[in-house]
């Protein structure tokens, strides 16, 4: 886990909670740790506080990785060395600072648990501290009490120095909180003092990207990217990951704000949906796919705070799966398909041009996605015009999904998590480049069986063999992302089942079914079952029904999922009129009552709050 920073963490543990990937995160604290349990013990060992008088070249101030905070060492008139670190644009947490010979460990607790960073002066740079290893103590469900990471490579200036009151002025004018940094905006004075950071150190890396950072944060595009051009090359020979970072930082930023300006950015159209009504952000979530990419940027130096609510988002890809089974349920196909098509491209585009944080809460979204996909595939089409429509939208997707190296992803990281595998908040959750091959192999699966269902529509059986799958696929089963070949199936003549040999690359002959559950590689073949019937029989006008036995009638196997259930199914109101419902984010019936006499009458609404009460409904029209 990248546990170095306690804000930062704090709000990457709110982001991964928005998406329901924090019990995967601590659990990967579980199985993660590289940590050795010896020098953990002799980490603890011999250390004590900083007389002044015997380190008297630390105190100062120090820009902490890269700038994403600072630090201020000093006595303030003890004895002893103490130092402050901000929160955001101000001073708020004290750290204990401890030596033993040459190293010094600063100490920061997060919750209940410490984190220790060891730093040794930096063989490089004149008074900057390299970071030599980590240690987490009391972190929660970790493999061992303690364990520490060394670092094979120090990362050099991980303390960079920078004795001007100035670094710490601009620091005091940025957004303190995700809510200020909605609506803050560069102040003049801040605007100042970044300019004279740069004429008092024009050579300092550091001080350069606090400037690329001023230049990010007011919008202007031109002058960022002649910056960015001048400096590049310097940048990238210095030699110290904070630094290169701190260029990604800038160009990644650059990127954004120029696929805004040209009216490409998903990212854009995301923040408009969500100031709005729920109908509204279903009604108009379809417009996501006029747009090419999702480009959140970052800020160079200080916190990054994400201008998108990553709760509030997965509550929209939620609540559309349950939408998507509304309009089946109401014989409004061609809005479910639309509906489909745009849940499952927003989550593509996250997961393909994301940062490494947001591509993980994008594929956690196709799981969300293809589910409601996968419904529509093997239960709304019926004729030739609606596989043709589904199979356009399959397309469309096909190009917007690619396969994820390892080295790619890692582009995207920090240098903390590329540097300490074991502590990355992405790679905790699972391998990211396994993540994503599961998921191209499940929407893979949906292509295959929708070939299938479409020859079973057309001759009255499933394909038995690879030729079989045309025309929609001529040339047969797609390549396996975890195979050298292709997709397999197996068929019957009351199931057809296509499947991917899976993340352990063991052919189970579809005979054990892959869970991530169960460790991001382990046993089972990635597959979709294509039933002869279908499984849920939405009537192409619509169901009818006055009495929750009639509805039940038409759906002898119940009705889908409920995304906000653990293990259960959609309800049914036994009232006339009929209601199918959901209870929402908050998981609560907005009666009180029980299902026997549900009554709708306070509607899930999420501009009072992402997780407030409210339940999701509709009305049965009756016969």
């Amino acid at each position: 886990m990248q546990i170095c920073r306690q804000l930062p963490i704090r709000k990457i543990a709110l982001n991964l909670l928005a998406c329901s990937v924090f019990l995967f995160l601590l659990a990967g604290c579980k199985q993660g740790s590289n940590g050795d349990e010896a020098p953990a013990e002799s980490f603890n060992e011999s250390w004590s506080p900083i007389r002044a008088e015997d380190m008297r070249d630390l105190p100062g101030t120090y820009l902490v990785e890269g700038g994403r905070s600072y630090v201020v060492i000093g006595t303030e008139g003890k004895d002893y060395l103490e130092v402050r670190k901000s929160l955001g644009g101000s001073m708020g947490m004290n750290l204990t600072i401890e030596c033993r010979g040459a190293e010094i460990r600063l100490t920061e607790s997060v919750f209940e648990s410490d984190i220790i960073y060891s730093l040794r002066k930096s063989s490089t740079v004149p008074g900057d501290w390299d970071l030599v290893g980590i240690m987490r103590a009391n972190w929660p469900m970790a493999a061992e009490k303690n364990e520490y990471f060394p670092l094979e490579t120090p990362l050099t200036s991980y303390l960079h120095r920078v004795d001007d009151p100035k670094v710490i002025q601009y620091f005091k004018g940025l957004p303190e909180s995700a809510e200020e940094a909605k609506i803050w905006s560069i102040s003049g004075e801040m605007e100042q003092t970044a300019i004279k950071l740069l004429n008092d150190h024009p050579d300092d890396p550091y001080i350069r990207g606090i400037y690329l950072d001023y230049l990010t944060r007011s919008g202007r595009i031109v002058e960022l990217e002649a910056k960015i051009a001048l400096w590049r090359e310097d940048f990238l020979r210095s030699g110290q990951p904070f630094v290169e970072d701190m260029l990604r930082y800038a160009e990644e930023s650059l990127a954004a704000q120029k696929c805004s300006a040209e009216g490409r950015n998903a990212k854009d159209s995301v923040l408009r949906l969500l100031g709005s009504s729920l109908e509204t952000r279903l009604d108009r979530l379809p417009e996501i796919r006029a747009y090419d990419k999702f480009l959140e940027g970052a800020s160079v130096v200080g916190l990054h705070y994400h201008s998108i609510s990553f709760l509030e988002l997965q509550m929209l890809v939620k609540i559309s799966q349950i939408q998507v089974c509304f309009e089946l349920l109401l014989g409004r196909r061609g809005k479910a398909l639309d509906l489909c098509a745009a849940v499952c491209y927003l989550a593509q585009i996250m997961a393909r041009d994301g940062s490494s944080i947001l591509g993980v809460i994008g594929m956690n979204f196709r799981t969300f996605a293809y589910r409601s996909l996968g419904l529509y595939a093997l239960n709304a089409c019926e004729t030739p015009d609606e596989f043709e429509a589904l199979w356009k939208t399959l397309e469309f997707l096909e190009k917007s999904q690619r396969d994820l190296t390892t080295q790619e992803f890692m582009s995207t990281e920090s240098a903390l998590d590329r540097y300490t595998e074991a502590l990355s908040v992405s790679r905790s959750m699972g391998d990211p480049v396994v993540r994503n091959r599961a998921e191209n192999a499940c929407f893979q699966t949906i292509r295959m069986a929708v070939a299938a269902r479409y020859r079973q529509i057309k001759d009255g059986r499933f394909p038995t063999t690879s030729d079989e799958l045309a025309p929609l696929l001529p040339d047969g089963p797609p390549m396996d992302p975890f195979a050298k070949g292709p997709m397999r199936f197996t068929s019957t003549p009351y199931f057809f089942t296509c499947y991917s040999v899976g993340p352990d690359g063991q052919d189970n002959e579809a005979s054990i079914e892959y869970d991530p559950r169960n460790g991001t590689v382990s046993r089972g073949d990635i597959l979709l079952r294509v039933p002869f019937e279908s499984q849920y029989p939405f009537p192409r006008n619509g169901v009818r029904a006055r009495t929750a036995e009639d509805l039940r009638r038409q759906f002898p196997n119940g009705l889908p999922k409920d995304p906000f259930r653990i293990d259960g199914q959609l309800s049914v109101s036994n009232t006339t009129p009929v209601f199918v419902y959901s209870y929402g984010p908050d998981q609560v019936d907005s009666t009180g009552e029980s299902a026997g006499s549900y009554i709708p009458w306070l509607a899930y609404d999420p501009t009072n709050g992402t997780m407030s009460d409210g339940d999701i409904f509709i009305q049965i029209p009756e016969f």
